[in-house]
């Protein structure tokens, strides 16, 4: 492995959080900054571009700026995955994360995230995460239902839909 090395014009304090944690949540002002000064090109592959402007810029901005609390911002980045994704296999466990936060009172929306499920010793800060995929896989066969059907909402029973909401 060659050690990381920040792409040039990228903003030194991007990097410095990439690198020493990678979570967007952690990163968010760093985040935030370099999509609204459009250096996101400068740091981030061409191929992964539209992925972070549709889904982390806005993550981002919903820490970062609006501070809103984690769980809400995630619910958000869930859907919109979700929304800009639907036809690829990996969005069907994104969907089903963003139906469940869509059923949820804000109070109760960290239990549709998988990193955030009540465990029996629950922790302050979960450091379990599931990161996107950064390229969606499209399928090969079709699906016998026009969405997804699965919920990882421990209250709630699996309930099929049309599409996502």
């Amino acid at each position: 492995d060659e050690p990381f090395e920040c792409p040039t014009f990228c903003p030194k304090a991007f990097c410095d959080c990439a690198e020493a944690d990678g979570d967007a949540e952690v990163c968010a002002p760093e985040l935030h900054d370099v999509c609204t000064r459009d250096l996101l090109s400068e740091c981030v592959p061409d191929k992964y571009l539209p992925f972070y402007e549709e889904t982390y810029c806005p993550f981002a901005r919903c820490l970062a700026v609006e501070e809103t609390p984690y769980e809400l911002c995630s619910c958000e980045y869930y859907k919109d995955y979700c929304v800009l994704y639907y036809s690829f296999e990996e969005s069907m466990e994104k969907c089903a994360i963003s139906e469940c936060c869509g059923r949820e009172a804000d109070a109760t929306k960290f239990t549709c995230l998988p990193a955030l499920e009540p465990t029996e010793s629950p922790t302050v800060s979960p450091t379990a995460t599931f990161p996107p995929s950064a390229h969606p896989t499209a399928t090969t066969s079709p699906t016998a239902t026009m969405g997804p059907t699965s919920t990882h909402s421990p209250t709630f029973a699996p309930s099929e839909t049309t599409s996502p909401t």
